[in-house]
């Protein structure tokens, strides 16, 4: 059952098998903990070669042969411990960054690659994606052909830059065949993808890369559909409130 006590968390770790048909050496923990009527998942890969049928392969190659797996569980629960849930219109003051539901405390430079998908409620195919990271790109967005953003079923309406809190933010606006049916394959409906990017080649600790994407596909009953002009103002509202929150970072 669900708990609003911090103090009564409740949550479990498995120890299994990376997957049918591989060494059982390779192992993955997989922890779940439930508060606030949140589920929080992590899986953290793990190796465990202690077994009987492996001695031989210990006193041949000891180092791959190893038990990491105390060591592995013992950092899973620091993070669980790091996690507390989140209301997504709740923006924390202190360090840590901020997931679906979720914010993980404390200063971390660890390489972080992260995605989110928000769907509108009601309608179908409208949808924000956010992806962030400290990878460096080898093009900023604006510099990628143009089939990186039409996926070749489409064409450019608008790309350019401007400027938001401090920030340069790369646009760039299509419209064309972008979504897939309920089997998988490519749809004969139409739509728009807005694409925007920051920091894409020069990101920082405290200066990610930045990328989101709004999709929104017309409906059949055309007169029910968003104009252009205000897919536009829906856009600009939501990256117009884009900031770097200072106080997610250690000073030093």
């Amino acid at each position: 059952m669900h708990t609003h006590n911090p103090d009564k968390m409740q949550g479990i770790i498995f120890e299994r098998m990376k997957s049918i048909g591989t060494a059982d050496i390779l192992r993955v923990l997989e922890g779940y903990r439930w508060q606030d009527e949140v589920t929080l998942k992590i899986e953290m890969k793990a190796k465990n070669g202690l077994g009987e049928q492996y001695a031989k392969a210990r006193q041949i190659k000891p180092e791959s042969h190893g038990n990491n797996v105390p060591q592995k569980l013992a950092e899973l629960h620091k993070l669980f411990d790091r996690i507390k849930p989140r209301d997504d219109l709740t923006i924390p003051t202190t360090p840590g960054f901020c997931f679906l539901h979720g914010f993980m405390q404390g200063e971390d430079r660890e390489w972080k690659d992260m995605g989110f998908t928000y769907r509108h409620n009601t309608i179908e195919d409208f949808y924000f994606r956010i992806e962030y990271n400290d990878f460096k790109e080898d093009y900023a967005l604006l510099n990628m052909p143009e089939g990186y953003v039409t996926q070749g079923r489409g064409h450019t309406l608008y790309k350019g830059t401007r400027e938001s809190n401090g920030l340069l933010l790369e646009e760039w606006i299509a419209k064309g065949q972008f979504f897939r049916n309920e089997k998988g394959f490519d749809s004969d409906d139409w739509g728009y993808v807005f694409s925007l990017g920051i920091h894409m080649t020069d990101p920082t600790y405290k200066t990610p890369q930045l990328r989101l994407e709004m999709y929104y596909k017309i409906p059949d009953d055309e007169t029910q559909a968003y104009s252009e002009k205000q897919l536009m103002v829906i856009w600009r509202e939501i990256t117009d409130s884009i900031r770097i929150r200072e106080s997610a970072f250690e000073n030093k």
